[in-house]
């Protein structure tokens, strides 16, 4: 959004509401860019790394309706338990260290929160019942997911 309210409630009702920015007037044309540039990227990539359907092993994921299936069974995932299973499959096998697990999950990567990536594993294994050694733990690196 751009702007000439910049008071603080008009900003919080601003980004509520979808925007991915808030520029007030007056502004400088060359951050105006840079902010523009930033939000291009972010949807750029977004569009690169986001596949519709994820699969790995037994389990399928459907991004769009966060609907994961193991063998053909539903599995219930809260938000934070399904933003680090889809984290996991887009590695692809490749280590997924927990700063990034809290990324996905967007807490931030706050090394004092890194046992709330723990929690979630432990939730999500316990949820796919037989199919939990699909993940693995990396000691001294993270999460990994086997196919």
């Amino acid at each position: 959004m751009l702007t000439a309210k910049d008071s603080e409630n008009d900003i919080v009702v601003g980004l509520s509401i979808g925007a991915d920015d808030y520029v007030t007037k007056p502004f400088s044309t060359r951050i105006l860019a840079a902010r523009i540039e930033a939000v291009l990227k972010r949807v750029a990539a977004a569009d690169i790394n986001e596949k519709k359907t994820l699969a790995i092993g037994p389990l399928k994921i459907v991004v769009d309706s966060r609907k994961v299936v193991a063998a053909g069974k539903n599995i219930d995932l809260t938000a934070g338990e399904f933003c680090i299973l889809v984290a996991l499959v887009r590695a692809s096998g490749g280590i997924v260290s927990r700063a990034e697990l809290l990324e996905a999950i967007g807490t931030g990567s706050d090394y004092k929160k890194g046992r709330i990536v723990d929690v979630h594993i432990a939730a999500i294994r316990k949820k796919l019942d037989r199919h939990k050694s699909i993940i693995k733990t990396v000691h001294g690196g993270g999460y990994r997911i086997d196919s």
